[in-house]
């Protein structure tokens, strides 16, 4: 493939694991993130390895200057690209009225409008005689409500609706877009803490990031629209269809109050992006 592929929140745990996924195929890639320094490590790390093209640029997708920015880089470099991974996004856990407005803000700024606007942005960067992918990750709480989790999986319910309505918009020009959404993933020690703190529940619905990242792209690479990966996880989905959502929701808030949200940090950065 001769175009690039550019991944957000790349120094991630998850993001991480994407980006080996794609060097190993031969992408070359563009990768972001906030931390420069990160971004240099991961680079050398990849080019290494893989013996790929990689560039970076440090952006904070939290801010419109941040998310501008990362567009006039891309621009000004002259690359092409075949594809986005936009992996980097904020999580939450607490009660909602405890969550500062700065929090709020950052959350819907990182997990729905940088994605909206990167794609609108990029698109102008495409490698026009190539099929052009977009893979979304939102998480399993974006198919019910979730209590102590509630504007995550609203922002993520936002990715889900609005994958699937740009797929059949774009479908004809030759984009792809798909949404994964994965349950936990043991990426930092808050994500371990969290799992833990599920009991056996939150232990057999996790994955580990690497399995999950190179289970997405082969699928998007066929033009799936979305991916949930592991069996039980697609089995909750789908249960989660059938139940009223006020069950779920007083199922959710039981399981996330007492223990659980002692063990719970209240914000966490954007490398943990996808995690449920």
């Amino acid at each position: 493939m001769d175009g690039w592929f550019l991944i957000t929140g790349a120094t991630g745990g998850l993001g991480r694991a994407f980006c080996a996924a794609c060097a190993r195929r031969g992408f070359r890639l563009f990768l972001t993130d906030r931390s420069e320094e990160a971004l240099d490590t991961l680079a050398g790390g990849l080019r290494h390895a893989y013996g790929i093209s990689v560039r970076t640029a440090s952006c904070d997708l939290a801010t419109d200057a941040g998310r501008d920015a990362l567009a006039e880089v891309v621009g000004h470099a002259g690359i092409r690209l075949s594809g986005m991974i936009h992996v980097a996004g904020i999580d939450a856990e607490g009660e909602f009225t405890s969550l500062s407005l700065g929090s709020l803000r950052a959350i819907m700024q990182v997990n729905m409008l940088s994605v909206a606007e990167n794609i609108h942005q990029m698109l102008r960067f495409r490698q026009m005689d190539q099929p052009f992918r977009i893979i979304n990750v939102a998480s399993l709480a974006a198919f019910q409500p979730m209590p102590y989790k509630a504007l995550y999986a609203a922002t993520k319910r936002f990715l889900v609706q609005f994958s699937l309505g740009i797929r059949e918009e774009l479908l004809t020009s030759g984009v792809s877009v798909t949404v994964l959404c994965p349950c936990g993933m043991p990426t930092t020690p808050v994500c371990i803490a969290e799992i833990e703190a599920q009991g056996i529940a939150g232990r057999l619905t996790t994955m580990n990031p690497g399995t999950v990242a190179e289970y997405t792209l082969d699928k998007a690479l066929r033009g799936k629209a979305i991916v949930v990966p592991g069996t039980l996880n697609r089995c909750v989905r789908f249960a989660s269809d059938l139940l009223p959502a006020t069950w779920t929701a007083r199922w959710v808030r039981r399981q996330w109050s007492g223990a659980l949200m002692k063990r719970c940090g209240t914000l966490r950065s954007p490398e943990t992006g996808g995690a449920a």
